[in-house]
C-alpha cells in the first residue's frame, strides 16, 4: 500500500491550543496542591482567557473576572432571599434577566451564557453559595493567572511580525501576478 509523502497523520499544533492546553494542565496541578474543591473552574479560566496575543488576552481576562464576580455575587445575594422551593425559581429566572439586561446594556453579549451558568451554578449550589462562591473566584483567577503567564512567557505572539510577514506574502503575490501579467501572451487566470 503506497502511502503519499505529502499526505499528514497528525494535525498541525500551533502555539495557541499547546499554550492552552500547558495552562489547563499548570492550573489543574495548582488546583490539586492548593486543594479547590473545583478545579474545573481552572480549567474553563485557562481555556477562556488564552487568546492569541496578548492584548486580547488582557481584555479576555477583563471581561472574565467580571462576569465571574457577577455570577457569583449575584447568585449569593440572590440565594439570601428565601429557602422556599416553590420561590427559588423564580427568583432564578430574574437572575437571569438582571444578567441579560446588564450585559446586553454593556455590549457584553457573547458573556451572557457564561455568566447565566455561574450564577445558576452558584445559586443552587448545594453547599454555602458563599464557600461555592470563594471557591469559584479562587478558581477562576487562578486560571487567569495561570493563562496570562503562559501567554507572556511561552512565544509571546507579535502583531507587528505577523503584519509583516503578511505584507511580504501580498508583495510577492503582486509581483508573481504582474510578472505574469506582462510576460504572459494570453489572460491569466486570477482566481
Amino acid at each position: 500500500m503506497n502511502i503519499p509523502s505529502n499526505r499528514k497523520f497528525l494535525p498541525h499544533v500551533g502555539m495557541r491550543t499547546f499554550k492552552t492546553a500547558l495552562a489547563v494542565v499548570i492550573g489543574l496541578f495548582l488546583s490539586n496542591i492548593l486543594g479547590l474543591h473545583t478545579p474545573l473552574f481552572v480549567a474553563i479560566a485557562a481555556m477562556t482567557t488564552m487568546q492569541p496575543s496578548v492584548h486580547e488576552t488582557h481584555k479576555a481576562v477583563r471581561l472574565r473576572m467580571f462576569t465571574c464576580v457577577m455570577g457569583v455575587v449575584l447568585g449569593y445575594v440572590l440565594a439570601l432571599i428565601t429557602d422556599n422551593i416553590y420561590i427559588r425559581p423564580f427568583i432564578a429566572g430574574i437572575g437571569i434577566v438582571i444578567i441579560i439586561l446588564t450585559l446586553l446594556k454593556f455590549k457584553m453579549n457573547r458573556f451572557i451564557n457564561l455568566t447565566n451558568i455561574i450564577f445558576v451554578a452558584s445559586f443552587s449550589s448545594d453547599q454555602s453559595q458563599l464557600i461555592y462562591g470563594v471557591n469559584r473566584l479562587i478558581g477562576t483567577f487562578l486560571g487567569i493567572f495561570v493563562s496570562l503567564l503562559i501567554n507572556y512567557f511561552i512565544a509571546r505572539p507579535t502583531p507587528k511580525k505577523s503584519f509583516e510577514n503578511l505584507l511580504e506574502h501580498t508583495y510577492e503575490d503582486i509581483f508573481r501576478l504582474s510578472e505574469e501579467i506582462i510576460l504572459a501572451d494570453e489572460k491569466p487566470q486570477l482566481d
